[in-house]
């Protein structure tokens, strides 16, 4: 047994140490064979214009999927659910969307889902409030080309911002990020 070593006057057991050391050391390669045969997607999106009232949007998107790089343009299709609230009180609308990618190397169709949740912080640049922050999910529907046969999901997070032109338009900013596998 280790004697317990005098570091700043607090007495510590290097036991412990070693031992967490070595269930972590175990534990990466466990991990790493979970994650074996998926590779990384991540997606930006830019899209401006008023989104709110026709429930659908169209933008631009990069794509990068290991080591390649695709861009084109995006459309989407969106509903929003009632406001609710987060069991902590904050206020959010739920939503649904399904997002084409149309880029050079094929087609990708996700689905998402999340929530909407207003900031509600007057500002220079949004001076009705308007800001807002999304969270959530995706998953692949389907794909042409380059994306034929992928299969997975991950996480979504974006803004949407007035940006204060005068015009009631909305400047939205997504990015989508997880682990596909091919057929």
């Amino acid at each position: 047994m280790s004697q317990p070593q005098k570091t700043s006057g607090w007495s510590v057991s290097m036991e412990p140490l070693i031992v967490g050391l070595t269930v972590l050391s175990l534990a990466s390669p466990l991990a790493a064979a979970d994650e074996a045969g998926k590779t990384p997607l991540s997606i930006g999106t830019i899209v401006n214009g008023n989104l709110q009232f026709s429930g659908t949007a169209s933008g631009k998107f990069t794509l990068e999927l290991s080591v390649s790089e695709d861009s084109g343009k995006l459309t989407f299709k969106y509903s929003y659910g009632l406001v609710r609230r987060t069991a902590a009180g904050q206020t959010f609308r739920p939503v649904q969307r399904t997002e084409t990618f149309r880029g050079k190397s094929g087609t990708l169709v996700i689905r998402s889902a999340g929530r909407q949740f207003p900031v509600q912080v007057v500002n220079p640049n949004d001076p009705d409030g308007d800001s807002e922050v999304w969270t959530g999910t995706w998953s692949i529907v389907s794909g042409t080309g380059r994306y034929a046969g992928l299969k997975g999901g991950g996480g979504v997070v974006g803004i949407i911002q007035y940006p204060g032109s005068g015009v009631f338009s909305l400047d939205y900013v997504y990015r989508y990020e997880g682990l596909v596998t091919g057929s």
